[in-house]
Formats: structure tokens, C-alpha cells, sequence
């Protein structure tokens, strides 16, 4: 009687006398259907695409300031290149948050998670360069 119970669980497993495996064994597929919504997307890739769109409306007010705040310091009146530390700050925290706009803005749900996350970092460091700024000046 073991052989034969050996011999049935080697032919459902697909074991063959010479030692393979027998390549026509069926596959099973599990489809996970707890991740996926009525779209298509898991759920982080919407909110990972929702809060880089948020970061980048926070920081669109602070872009049109800072766009001509550096089209005046640089065309306009070249004697207002930064050259401080202060002064070179303010210019990061200008140049971050045009960055953080235009990451915000072209954040695609087509593109892929890690592209999505970084979106939202750039695009959240904007808005805590300005957040620093505005808290400084206060």
C-alpha cells in the first residue's frame, strides 16, 4: 500500500523515475484582488499621486513669486546675485520651489510607484524650504 500511495503522490507531484520533473504540471495562479480598486491602481499610487498634486499647489503661489524674484536678481539688476549665506538660501528655497511645482504638476498615474515617491519628495521638500523661510521671517 506505500508504494502505490508513493507512486500516486509522485505522479500528482510529476516526478519521473529518472529523476526530473515533469514540465507539463499545471500552474496555479492566485490573483490578489485586495490591492487593486475599481481603476486599476493600488491605493498608495493614487494617494502618492494626490499628495505630490497637493505639494505642488502648495507651492505654486511661492513659484510665481520666486520666478521673478529671480528674473529680477539676475536680468534685470545683476547687482542682486546672491552672495550672502541668507541670500543664497532664499535662492535655493526660490529654485526648490519652482522644482516642487513642476514635480508636483507632471506626476503622471501611469508612472510607476518609486517615480510617484520621488514626485512627492521633491515637491515636499518645496514646501518645507518655504515653510522654513516664511517661519524665519516672522
Amino acid at each position: 500500500m506505500t508504494g502505490t500511495l508513493t507512486e500516486s503522490i509522485r505522479r500528482i507531484t510529476g516526478w519521473c523515475p529518472n529523476g526530473n520533473v515533469i514540465k507539463s504540471i499545471p500552474s496555479i495562479r492566485f490573483q490578489n484582488t485586495a490591492i487593486e480598486n475599481v481603476s486599476g491602481s493600488a491605493p498608495n499610487e493614487k494617494t502618492a499621486l494626490w499628495l505630490s498634486r497637493l505639494f505642488g499647489a502648495l507651492n505654486l503661489p511661492f513659484a510665481f513669486i520666486a520666478i521673478i524674484d529671480i528674473i529680477g536678481a539676475f536680468f534685470i539688476t545683476p547687482s542682486h546675485i546672491p552672495r550672502t549665506l541668507e541670500q543664497w538660501i532664499g535662492f535655493l528655497t526660490a529654485i526648490s520651489t519652482i522644482a516642487g511645482v513642476t514635480a508636483g504638476f507632471t506626476a503622471r498615474s501611469h508612472h510607476s510607484i518609486k517615480r510617484k515617491l520621488m514626485h512627492i519628495l521633491i515637491a515636499a521638500l518645496g514646501v518645507v524650504m518655504i515653510s522654513i523661510a516664511l517661519i524665519r521671517q516672522w
